[in-house]
């Protein structure tokens, strides 16, 4: 009877853990599903792509632009139950680092080559 229960706790236990995993790499494909324009090494940004607004205090800050990334992940995997025991594997991963130009801004009349070649550094970075 205690073998039984243990038994069963342990399935319950190893089916709960699948399903969590499960939910979190779902989770994980949906957020990498939203825009963005991909890093790409041969592919420098432009100040075209600073679309967002910039803040109300920007005047008082001392950045004159401000980049938003974004890195998203992919992952494949295989999950199997050996008796009491699960067993997992992950087959790949994917990673790509994307800027978001509606909330990457500029403040109009300080876009030069030295402020974009920073912001450039900051992509190339992450």
């Amino acid at each position: 009877m205690v073998k039984t229960r243990r038994a069963r706790v342990h399935r319950v236990a190893g089916a709960l853990y699948a399903l969590l995993l499960g939910l979190f790499f779902y989770a994980a494909a949906l957020d990498g599903a939203a825009s963005g324009v991909p890093w790409c090494e041969t592919t420098p940004i432009s100040w075209e792509l600073f679309q967002g607004p910039a803040p109300a205090d920007a005047l008082h800050r001392n950045e004159a632009a401000a980049i938003h990334m974004t890195i998203r992940w992919h992952a494949r995997y295989s999950a199997a139950s050996r008796g009491r025991t699960w067993i997992g594997c992950v087959e790949s991963v994917s990673v790509t680092n994307t800027m978001e130009p509606s909330l990457s801004w500029v403040i109009p009349g300080k876009a030069d080559d030295r402020v974009l070649a920073h912001e450039q550094a900051h992509f190339d970075l992450n």
